[in-house]
């Protein structure tokens, strides 16, 4: 069940970003929901992660592109299986939730270590895909909790009717945007902190590179960290590295869209990542309204984009 549990994959190793409060969700892709009592909703790439000082686990919310619940169920049939020690399998009956969507738990591991879920899978009434939501631990805490919450999340759920998507049109070469980005390394870099006055934590680092290569194609590498601790309340200890170096290749693009310029990197795989180009008042290099360094290794080696 690639499309609907590959995120399990990603649940002990997420990137944070920005905590929020009260409802969430993302403008672009026509979504909200509105986070249970006790839990705190941050953006990851693609979705949400929510986490709490006092529960066991996380919930993971990303969009998906299904159109009928049959789909849903079919892939939720076969389960997940991989090499590196992830194998999740559907260990319950699949019961509908609402009129829109089904849920289900899922046993086995990810990445050698013992995991429980219960995942929700929910249609948008517009018929452009919807919301999969993951509450997730190890067996041994794992409850009635996790389910209640990823129902409650789903419950929540709202979808707007997308407008139509204006077309994209390549961006001619020699442009402002192609002279300030062609050949060189685009770095993210971010790190998270947030502490509880019972010793609980959440801290995580993020480093994100694209090299934008002249020959037209591009490198993306990442590594994310996340360590969690959940004090004396709550008992739980999670911790986990991954490093996503080379996690895919292919052509990039600079394209023009809705009077939007936009950076499109097309993976070998089929897989477009798009991020929005605009500049701050210092004219720092913004993707999606996140600082990105442009570098081209004139004073470190290392920070020269690696295209060979």
């Amino acid at each position: 069940m690639r499309t609907f549990l590959f995120v399990l994959a990603f649940l002990l190793f997420p990137a944070l970003v920005h905590a929020q409060s009260g409802p969430v969700g993302d403008a672009n892709l026509g979504y909200q929901f509105a986070p249970p009592d006790g839990w705190i909703a941050q953006q990851v790439e693609g979705g949400f992660l929510l986490g709490s000082h006092s529960q066991y686990g996380f919930v993971l919310v990303l969009p998906h592109e299904y159109t009928t619940l049959d789909q849903i169920r079919a892939e939720a049939q076969q389960g997940l299986h991989e090499a590196g020690g992830t194998s999740l399998q559907l260990s319950s009956d699949l019961v509908d939730i609402g009129s829109n969507g089904i849920g289900g738990e899922f046993g086995g591991t990810i990445e050698w270590q013992q995991a429980k879920a219960y995942a929700v899978s929910i249609l948008s009434p517009h018929g452009n895909g919807g919301l999969t939501i993951l509450a997730a631990t190890d067996p041994t805490h794992f409850s009635d909790t996790h389910r209640d919450v990823a129902k409650a999340i789903a419950r929540s759920a709202e979808f707007a009717e997308p407008p139509p998507a204006p077309v994209a049109s390549s961006v001619p070469s020699g442009s402002p945007w192609h002279q300030r980005l062609v050949g060189a390394r685009l770095q993210y870099l971010y790190s998270y902190y947030s502490g509880g006055v019972d010793g609980s934590y959440v801290g995580a680092s993020e480093k994100t590179i694209i090299d934008v290569c002249e020959a037209g194609y591009f490198n993306y590498y990442s590594n994310n960290t996340l360590a969690a601790d959940g004090g004396g309340g709550a008992g739980y200890n999670v911790s986990g590295y991954t490093d996503g170096r080379q996690q895919g290749q292919g052509r990039w693009e600079i394209a023009q869209r809705g009077g939007q310029t936009l950076l499109l990197l097309h993976f070998h795989n089929g897989n477009v990542s798009e991020y929005a180009l605009t500049t701050n008042d210092d004219n720092h290099t913004l993707l999606n309204g996140e600082r990105f360094f442009v570098t081209r290794g004139a004073y470190d080696p290392e920070d020269a984009p690696d295209c060979y």
